[in-house]
């Protein structure tokens, strides 16, 4: 009987999957560990679109829909903290960024610019590209002491220093809807485009961006945000399919976790990740929560 019964709920489940374009090939593993949906004093979370980590076991969350970042702790699978950092100059903070020295870049999307907090929590200013037109960036990642910036109006990739020269800017392909970057472990940059999800990818020295993967429209709905978890995967946030697709940096598929829903341990609309340690951190928009999953090796 419980044979039977498994068996029906994996069909139902291929069925809904097949009924939203998306095949279930593989799937990555990811454990839940916890969700986070308040701050230290017990207020809730509003439609959280950012989150960053760091080895040293910072969490940060862009509590966008309160227009504020909450600060946690992460060490040894335990959370501690939530405290509240809410400056006037970034009132919609939506991604969020750590560099290694313990710097937090934010992008507000109301000013479309980005912001600089350093590591007391004080507004260090914004990050703007000098020499260059105005970027519009909708995407960003801070990689050692530079910010990498996705003009998607310019159609381009800004390397910007902390000063803002533009150090490097490299053409987007021509045609697309491109919604992320990534840090590869080599020094290449990559690049996804929500429309047809593909990856592109800008090798270390490169002077073009490159196809790394064909189509994967059969495995994603709408690809918003990428990882790199520094050991040569990719973590790829599908928003409309409500899961993540796991890449290689060769442009392998390497499998999904998670499907869409409500209960602990399924998204709705995610819209950021970022990965230390072994962990997952998600940005679980549609749910108002952060949640934590350990990747299974």
């Amino acid at each position: 009987m419980r044979i039977r019964r498994a068996a029906a709920l994996l069909a139902s489940l291929c069925a809904v999957a097949c009924a939203h374009g998306v095949t279930y090939a593989r799937t990555a593993g990811l454990k839940h560990e916890r969700s986070i949906y308040t701050d230290e004093r017990r207020g809730r979370l509003e439609a959280p679109e950012g989150v960053a980590c760091a080895d040293d076991g910072t969490l940060i969350v862009a509590d966008s829909g309160h227009g504020r970042l909450v600060k946690y702790t992460w060490r040894d699978g335990a959370l501690d903290g939530g405290a509240e950092i809410k400056l006037p100059q970034l009132s919609y903070p939506t991604r969020i960024q750590l560099d290694g020295a313990g710097n937090l870049f934010v992008l507000d999307r109301k000013l479309r610019r980005i912001g600089r907090i350093d590591r007391a929590g004080r507004f260090a200013g914004y990050l703007d590209a000098g020499g260059e037109p105005p970027a519009a960036p909708i995407a960003f990642k801070a990689g050692g002491a530079r910010v990498y910036l996705l003009d998607a109006p310019g159609r381009r990739l800004l390397v910007v220093e902390p000063s803002g020269h533009v150090a490097r800017a490299v053409g987007l392909p021509d045609s697309g809807s491109f919604t992320d970057l990534a840090l590869g472990t080599a020094g290449s940059v990559y690049a996804i485009d929500a429309t047809t999800s593909t990856v592109w990818a800008l090798d270390a020295g490169g002077s073009a961006f490159r196809r790394l993967t064909p189509s994967l429209e059969a495995q994603m709905r709408f690809p918003t945000d990428m990882a790199s978890d520094g050991r040569g995967h990719l973590f790829v946030v599908d928003h409309g399919g409500g899961a993540i697709a796991v890449l290689g940096e060769d442009g392998s598929f390497q499998g999904r976790a998670l499907s869409p829903g409500h209960a602990d341990g399924l998204l709705s609309y995610p819209a950021q990740v970022c990965v230390t340690g072994g962990f997952l951190f998600v940005a679980d928009r549609g749910n108002s929560r952060v949640q934590v999953f350990e990747i299974m090796r």
